[in-house]
């Protein structure tokens, strides 16, 4: 599944922090995430990551 940029996700270590950019080919995954204080992290999402929570919607452009 492709997240859109904006997206609002939970990284492994529990934050918060939002969807900057898709690194893999098509818009897939690993993504960039960039957390609140500025910090940036390079997040893959397990395959279940979205089966408890609705699936993403496309962000305000």
């Amino acid at each position: 599944m492709n997240v859109p940029l904006g997206t609002r996700v939970t990284t492994p270590s529990g934050e918060e922090g939002e969807v900057i950019e898709a690194l893999g080919r098509g818009g897939s995954a690993p993504y960039r995430v960039k957390y609140p204080d500025g910090r940036e992290f390079v997040w893959t999402p397990p395959p279940d990551y979205f089966d408890d929570k609705p699936a993403p919607q496309n962000a305000p452009v």
